[in-house]
């Protein structure tokens, strides 16, 4: 889980052991194929280079809270803005390795909750399982 505390141009999401993005080719978090990321500033997922336009959701401000979740089993992706669903992708990069991560822009700042503190929202049990 990751608290906003500003409201910029940030990719948020998982990052593959084999990732390739560096920050001087301007390549950030889901622009490579073992990486997806969320931004929602632009309002957009990028998964494994390929970006999406989600517009169900507002964009994001300074507070917010973004969830990302792995699933392993049924091979998805969860991305939520404040508890509620932003996108559940179809797939996972083909990587073993995974690392949650983050890409900011310039003075953007954020904060991840790796469970040392309760969550702010749980998933909820139906978005845990993928439909097929």
């Amino acid at each position: 889980e990751v608290t906003l505390l500003t409201s910029g141009i940030m990719q948020i999401g998982w990052d593959g052991y084999n990732s390739t993005f560096r920050h001087m080719d301007n390549k950030g978090i889901g622009d490579c194929r073992w990486s997806v990321g969320y931004d929602g500033s632009r309002q957009v997922v990028y998964n494994c280079g390929e970006a999406i336009q989600v517009r169900k959701t507002r964009k994001w401000k300074a507070s917010d809270v973004v969830g990302c979740l792995i699933n392993f089993s049924d091979k998805f992706i969860l991305f939520t803005l404040n508890g509620k669903t932003v996108i559940k992708t179809s797939s996972i990069p083909h990587d073993k390795v995974f690392f949650a991560g983050a890409s900011l822009s310039c003075n953007q700042q954020c904060r991840f909750n790796f469970g040392d503190v309760p969550f702010k929202y749980l998933p909820r049990r139906s978005s845990l399982k993928h439909k097929r």
